[in-house]
């Protein structure tokens, strides 16, 4: 991937449900966005999407009923975005998406992102579970799994209000190459905003009673200590990564026997409220077709706001706007991302 120069600014754009149960439940993105840029440049564009759905448009009834839906749905974005004291903040944005479905909404909103040169996109999860979940959705987890840009999301239950600034990366990985791709872009913003970082491994035992291994190859040593050694090799690489740009990093291997959530829970724990969580938006073989489950765990459940990293960026945007089909987008895309 191609060096990326210090940058003094970002253009962040920060979806908005105009009728969240919890309203102010969304500044904690904007704040967490805020403690991790610091002095940057920041500029924060709200934008909120509409569903249409199957309604006629061109009923009169309808329109009426659609006019004060979004005269309301704008009320509300001001009534959240208003009290805020940034330089950086935009008037907020009402865009329609003519479908039903939290898929589309999503990439509704990215299309609109990319035409407006977004560089990062920050969102608060509402923090639904179980049935809820099931039947409303989440347009979080669908913004994470379509797009090509990092996505901040923090959760309801985020610590990010109790910090005045993040000051720590936690960088979770498997050592995949997907997963290399989005710590080498992390190491860029880390440098950026001049933040060190944990690169985190938990190690994943052998257990001959469960069959076969399927996370690592049969090439690992089942001695604990060897593996462990062959884990701190395979990270090297990572590591001069990240001090050939300068970025602080230290290595954690856990080799506790607790699943990966757990550990990468218990670690963020250690390291502070001011924790950022980052990891790749799909990491290894078995979870590339969708959002990886341990992302989505993560997302569902960290107390500390998460960013999600495309590894494939350039490429992931590329495809994105020929598939959407976008006019006049900007033909500078490598150097205008993390």
């Amino acid at each position: 991937m191609s060096a990326f120069p210090i940058a003094d600014s970002a253009r962040v754009f920060w979806a908005l449900d105009p009728f969240h149960d919890k309203p102010r439940d969304q500044l904690r993105a904007f704040e967490a966005a805020t403690k991790l840029f610091g002095k940057f440049n920041l500029e924060v564009q709200p934008v909120s999407v509409i569903r249409v759905g199957t309604f006629n448009p061109q009923d009169l009834k309808f329109e009426t009923t659609w006019r004060d839906l979004t005269s309301s749905a704008f009320k509300n974005l001001l009534g959240v975005t208003k009290p805020v004291k940034h330089a950086g903040l935009m008037t907020p944005e009402l865009i329609t998406h003519e479908g039903a479905s939290m898929s589309g909404t999503a990439k509704c909103f990215l299309k609109h992102a990319l035409q407006h040169g977004a560089q990062m996109l920050i969102v608060s999860s509402h923090g639904r579970r179980g049935l809820e979940r099931l039947l409303m959705g989440s347009f979080a987890e669908n913004l994470v799994l379509h797009s090509p840009l990092p996505v901040l999301v923090v959760n309801p239950r985020s610590r990010a209000k109790k910090v005045r600034r993040l000051k720590h990366i936690l960088f979770s990985t498997d050592f995949s190459e997907e997963s290399y791709e989005a710590f080498a872009r992390t190491v860029l913003l880390a440098r950026a905003v001049g933040l060190p970082i944990t690169l985190y491994h938990k190690v994943q035992y052998l257990h001959p009673e469960l069959g076969l291994a399927l996370y690592y190859p049969t090439d690992y040593t089942e001695n604990e200590k060897g593996l462990v050694n062959s884990l701190r090799e395979e990270a090297e690489p990572w590591l001069t990564y990240a001090k050939k740009y300068g970025v602080r990093i230290q290595l954690k291997i856990d080799e506790k026997e607790e699943n990966v959530l757990s550990g990468i829970q218990a670690t963020a724990k250690k390291l502070g409220d001011a924790t950022l969580v980052a990891m790749a938006s799909q990491s290894g073989k078995a979870s590339a077709i969708l959002l990886g489950s341990l992302t989505r765990q993560v997302l569902r459940s960290s107390e500390w706001p998460v960013l999600v990293v495309h590894p494939n960026q350039e490429s992931a945007v590329k495809r994105f706007v020929e598939e959407a089909e976008l006019v006049g987008f900007p033909t500078n895309v490598r150097a205008a991302f993390f």
